[in-house]
């Protein structure tokens, strides 16, 4: 699975990812801290990868209708 690590999910969680057979970059692996939401979701989008992230009340009013799929799991 193609995945992009938001920002305030730790880059350790890479390797633990990856040790799965996961394709896993950060987004601090492609833009600077603070990137906007809208950016993150779109490089999502774009390479078609799940995004992981805690910030996920942010992101769920920013899904385009008709994306193919979204899930979501709150740990909180």
């Amino acid at each position: 699975m193609k995945v992009l690590l938001d920002e305030n999910i730790t880059p350790k969680s890479i390797s633990v990812l990856e040790k799965y057979g996961h394709d896993v970059i950060h987004v601090l692996d492609r833009f600077d801290a603070g990137k906007s939401d809208e950016g993150v979701l779109g490089l999502a989008l774009e390479e078609k990868r799940a995004l992981i992230t805690l910030n996920e009340k942010d992101f769920v009013v920013l899904i385009p209708p008709k994306t193919e799929m979204a899930l979501w799991f709150d740990l909180a």
